[in-house]
């Protein structure tokens, strides 16, 4: 790896984690170092992927801030931390490279300075049913798609936990689950969705000149269920699959993306409960 045009090589890599705030964590990582690091999986080309040890893996600094593993963003950029730097994930180039040499490869490339800054924070958003009441309010649809990954534990090859995504559009449009989802928490999704919101406010106004502009509004309570956790219990039936609830007005509607990339209509109720409830399962 070399550090910009200054033709330097640089094998080790600082690693600052912190909230912002008040706390942070320097780590250095060299090579030549012995350390433990077993085989754990094998690609299908057979690549070896190995995993280095607690000082390695950057998911096990988020319990220092209170925040989760899935919360660590790289803070040049935003973008949520790799899941092998979480866990200390290594693929070789071949049998009997030197997995710590490698992981520092991968990690410092790009890395001006060789520095990797990390930040410890979780996202400062609204709670996923607000966002829905704000978005009925705005007379907007939003829809929510998550993917269970929980077949994928203890292959550290694949993708693990859930994924996220929050989309908001204009109502009437055919509901169309992310395929796939990639926001790591619910949070994360929200704070995306909320950054590009102005798009989905600026596509509500009508090309016509001549047709009133939707006044934003909330005529009557709007009852919403936290989505997080009925979602989830959905996504555990389809394993791997994206399931989405979507919020057009006073229903809300359940939706599966077949493997074959095709969508399902599930139920559709005046609440998310019921929609579960509608389909045997539940809630709790």
């Amino acid at each position: 790896m070399t550090c910009g045009d200054s033709r330097r090589i640089h094998d080790g890599l600082n690693v600052t984690v912190t909230d912002l705030a008040s706390r942070v964590v320097h780590l250095t990582w060299r090579p030549g170092e012995a350390v433990p690091a077993p085989l754990v999986a094998t690609e299908p080309g057979g690549r070896p992927v190995h995993q280095l040890p607690d000082n390695y893996r950057l998911g096990d600094q988020a319990g220092i801030f209170g925040v989760r593993p899935e919360d660590l963003t790289e803070l040049d950029g935003g973008s949520s931390l790799d899941q092998d730097l979480r866990y200390g994930i290594v693929t070789l180039p071949y049998a009997g490279a030197d997995p710590l040499t490698c992981y520092l490869h991968r990690v410092g490339r790009g890395q001006p300075g060789a520095r990797l800054l990390v930040g410890a924070i979780r996202p400062d958003v609204p709670a996923l049913a607000e966002l829905v009441r704000l978005v009925l309010g705005l007379r907007l649809a939003v829809t929510i798609t998550v993917t269970d990954h929980s077949r994928n534990a203890g292959d550290p090859r694949l993708v693990q936990g859930d994924r996220w995504d929050v989309t908001v559009s204009v109502p009437g449009l055919p509901v169309a689950p992310a395929e796939p989802p990639t926001g790591h928490t619910p949070e994360a999704a929200t704070a995306f969705c909320l950054e590009y919101l102005e798009n989905a406010i600026a596509g509500r106004v009508p090309a016509d000149p001549t047709e009133p502009i939707a006044v934003p509004q909330t005529l009557r309570p709007v009852t919403v269920d936290d989505p997080t956790p009925l979602l989830r219990r959905l996504a555990r039936e389809h394993p791997g699959q994206p399931v989405a609830v979507h919020y057009g007005g006073v229903t809300c509607q359940l939706h599966l993306r077949e493997r074959d990339g095709l969508v399902r209509h599930l139920a559709t109720a005046s609440t998310l409960s019921a929609a579960l409830t509608d389909l045997g399962l539940q809630p709790g």
